[in-house]
């Protein structure tokens, strides 16, 4: 019986040929056309809450609200009136 090496070598020739057919036709990531460059500031008609919220899949934190807030500020919704200082001597 010298042909017993005939069947592993066949089930392994068999299992790389199927494995390199899967990876050329799914393994590899398509290339995206249009990359957007860096951005510094955020989208045109966004505030900056829409983009921290999105940016951390559905999360808000201080951060975010402090820059709703300020945003708030900006657009004159709200008004900022910084206390007086006091001094005690």
């Amino acid at each position: 019986m010298t042909t017993s090496w005939i069947c592993p070598i066949g089930i392994i020739g068999t299992g790389a040929v199927i494995w390199l057919l899967l990876y050329l036709l799914y393994g590899t990531q398509r290339r995206s056309q249009d990359v957007p460059g860096y951005l510094r500031e955020p989208p045109t008609g966004w505030k900056p809450c829409e983009v921290g919220y999105l940016c951390k899949w559905g999360q808000l934190d201080a951060q975010d609200m402090t820059a709703m807030i300020m945003d708030l500020v900006r657009r004159g919704v709200l008004r900022f009136v910084a206390p007086e200082a006091t001094t005690t001597r």
